[in-house]
């Protein structure tokens, strides 16, 4: 419904466990902190779709983890010294070297809220469990 969020916090408290309900909002990350924890304990499945608050995207960020990323650099270095400097070495490529280096792990969110807030019309991320995905409707 269209109601405030008082009204809405009140039917939640209220109901019987085995009910079964289901609730649709337009940004239900703008209740406050016990308000929003009684909805995310409530529903075992949560659909987020794009939000225009940042605030709110930097919630749904936290809510879905972070991951570790590992990223790779890699460099060539050119010898200049005059005798690798021959025909030959710079026709086939050995005056120069390549390094590649993996760096350690660093964790990183799951799903950035600048993504999140220009996640396309008709997909959302679903949190079930625990486990997000990424899926389109």
């Amino acid at each position: 419904g269209n109601g405030d969020g008082s009204c809405v916090m009140e039917v939640l408290k209220n109901l019987p466990a085995s009910a079964e309900v289901h609730m649709f909002s337009d940004d239900a990350f703008s209740f406050d902190e016990a308000d929003r924890g009684v909805i995310m304990n409530k529903f075992a499945a949560r659909i987020y779709t794009r939000h225009e608050n940042m605030g709110s995207c930097e919630k749904i960020e936290k809510l879905c983890g972070d991951v570790d990323i590992v990223k790779r650099s890699s460099s060539t270095t050119v010898d200049h010294r005059f005798r690798t400097n021959s025909a030959w070495d710079l026709f086939l490529g050995t005056n120069r070297s390549d390094t590649e280096t993996i760096n350690a792990p660093v964790r990183e969110p799951r799903f950035r809220k600048e993504y999140i807030q220009r996640l396309f019309p008709r997909s959302g991320i679903v949190d079930v469990g625990g486990n997000q995905t990424l899926i389109s409707f």
